[in-house]
């Protein structure tokens, strides 16, 4: 069974490390198959038009089918992930709050090139500030800044920490360790950091986020509410 892939963009891709040129086919080798045909990142690649499946004589031009044909002859256990099984994409975000005074700063979930995620998942992160004070606090929660849902421009959809001191001498966790939360793509996480010190503070915040393999991939599409 011959599988080929072809480049529909003007850029270089480079899936697992091999080059595809621009308007060039890749004849994807049977050693090769198990890592390549489930890989999300080519997945995301054909479902956006940007990679086109070929049978060894024609494209396949339905997404679908292209899928299907890529897919259907590998052993299903590629695709059986426990439902638990998440894959860190961890990322990060800083500001400069001013000595007595509250700084907004804001993470957005989004998909990177060649991804299709309906949502991502947040665990948590870990917080740690320069020339912080006891007595400053954050508040943390998921907001609809581009107004994706229809609703308005900054609707707050969940509030992930009300209230949490800040201990300036140490790295701070916030972590949901057994319940990730459940994020849809172009909304965002705000953290609102409150000084009450003298001294203008620096705030470092690492974001715990994670993304589900292929199966998971497809099952979210159908739903669009956040879960954190």
């Amino acid at each position: 069974m011959i599988k080929k892939i072809k480049n529909a963009t003007n850029n270089e891709i480079v899936l697992v490390g091999q080059s595809i040129f621009p308007n060039e086919y890749y004849t994807i080798q049977s050693n090769e198959e198990s890592l390549l045909c489930s890989n999300p990142v080519l997945i995301g690649y054909i479902t956006t038009g940007s990679i086109i499946v070929n049978d060894g004589t024609n494209d396949i031009t339905d997404k679908t089918s292209a899928l299907q044909y890529l897919t259907d002859d590998l052993p299903r256990e590629i695709f059986a992930k426990p439902v638990d099984n998440y894959v860190l994409q961890a990322n990060s975000i800083s500001t400069a709050v001013t000595a007595g005074d509250t700084g907004t700063f804001s993470f957005k979930i989004e998909n990177y090139p060649g991804e299709l995620y309906a949502a991502k998942h947040v665990k948590g992160g870990r917080m740690f500030v320069k020339n912080g004070e006891y007595g400053d606090y954050i508040e943390i929660d998921i907001v609809d800044l581009d107004n994706i849902f229809g609703y308005g421009a900054g609707l707050v959809l969940k509030q992930y920490c009300i209230k949490m001191y800040i201990d300036p001498t140490t790295i701070n966790n916030l972590e949901c360790p057994f319940a990730p939360g459940r994020i849809p793509i172009n909304l965002y996480v705000r953290c609102k950091y409150h000084s009450t010190g003298t001294q203008n503070v620096q705030v470092y915040l690492n974001l715990m986020v994670f993304t589900k393999d292929f199966d998971t991939i497809v099952e979210e599409e159908s739903s669009s509410s956040s879960s954190m």
